[in-house]
């Protein structure tokens, strides 16, 4: 206590004239041992940290699409159904050199992508006719065989931040097959 009081004062004497250096240490004591002495009394308890139940981040209602929500989603579907790209049987059967009685079957077996709206028929998207598209379309539906086949449709032709921005058809070669696929797979959450 007494080097403690010795450098105390020495830092007093610096700015302040110390008479009785005796007496300040003794008053300097009394002074910081009331200060702790309040700072304990009023130092506020925190409240432990509780994590929530789970049931706090149930919601009251299940969440479903609105009349209007659906009806939105089914005139999207139309348009990219509709798109040049997406070839009705016939002409798919046509453009592969293949029957259409082939064709349903292929698409029977899930060796082809086929997209159906009620009794619009069915369309298949034209990059099947390309032998690599065509290998990661038959990869991506022999191992998502729970997934529907409009989502396959978007997780192919949509831009992937995975890919740089660019979608997998537009990516995939012979050379990066796999690295495609499994991006791909990791989007659907489709792990082995």
């Amino acid at each position: 206590m007494k080097a403690m009081s010795k450098r105390v004062l020495d830092e007093f004497s610096e700015v302040a004239t110390i008479r009785d250096k005796l007496a300040f240490s003794a008053q300097l004591s009394r002074v910081i041992d009331r200060e702790v002495e309040l700072a304990l009394k009023h130092q506020r308890r925190e409240p432990p940290i509780t994590e929530p139940p789970a049931s706090a981040f149930r919601a009251e209602k299940r969440w479903g699409p609105s009349a209007t929500d659906l009806q939105r989603g089914r005139v999207l579907m139309l348009k990219e159904f509709r798109k040049p790209h997406n070839l009705p049987v016939t002409d798919f059967a046509q453009l592969a050199g293949k029957s259409r009685q082939q064709i349903y079957k292929d698409v029977e077996l899930r060796r082809l992508l086929v997209l159906s709206i009620g009794a619009r028929g069915q369309r298949i998207p034209d990059w099947q006719l390309d032998a690599t598209r065509k290998k990661l379309t038959q990869s991506l539906l022999e191992q998502a065989r729970d997934v529907d086949e409009w989502t396959l449709y978007y997780a192919l032709s949509e831009p992937s931040e995975a890919l740089s921005g660019k979608s997998p058809l537009e990516v995939v070669s012979s050379g990066n097959m796999e690295r495609v696929l499994a991006v791909l797979l990791d989007q659907l959450d489709i792990h082995d």
